[in-house]
């Protein structure tokens, strides 16, 4: 196991592990913000003293119920649709051409 120092490696490719994630949990984790994305990765990986994605996604691959963990750290407590400004400025027009019909 590859340990972490005080940082993420970012040599290796968030890119690389958010590609392998979406594959593996079949959600588009392209519709999450992606600084929360990575926050939420990155915390994942210090919990497990990993600093490498490589490492990490070499570890969810051996430990098949990280993926279920992953997920459920990551969606449950994740509520972006209600800290959007600009979703409910969309939900706001919506409703008021709603109403005008």
């Amino acid at each position: 196991m590859e340990k972490i120092e005080n940082k993420i490696n970012l040599s290796d490719s968030i890119d690389f592990l958010i590609e392998k994630l979406k594959h593996l949990t079949d959600i588009d984790l392209d519709y999450y913000n992606r600084k929360f994305l990575i926050k939420r990765i990155h915390f994942r990986m210090n919990n497990l003293n990993y600093s490498a994605y490589q490492a990490y996604f070499d570890y969810i691959i051996s430990h098949p119920p990280e993926i279920d963990y992953f997920l459920d750290k990551f969606t449950i407590n994740y509520t972006y649709f209600f800290r959007n400004f600009e979703v409910f400025e969309k939900l706001k027009s919506v409703i008021i051409d709603f109403k005008k019909k």
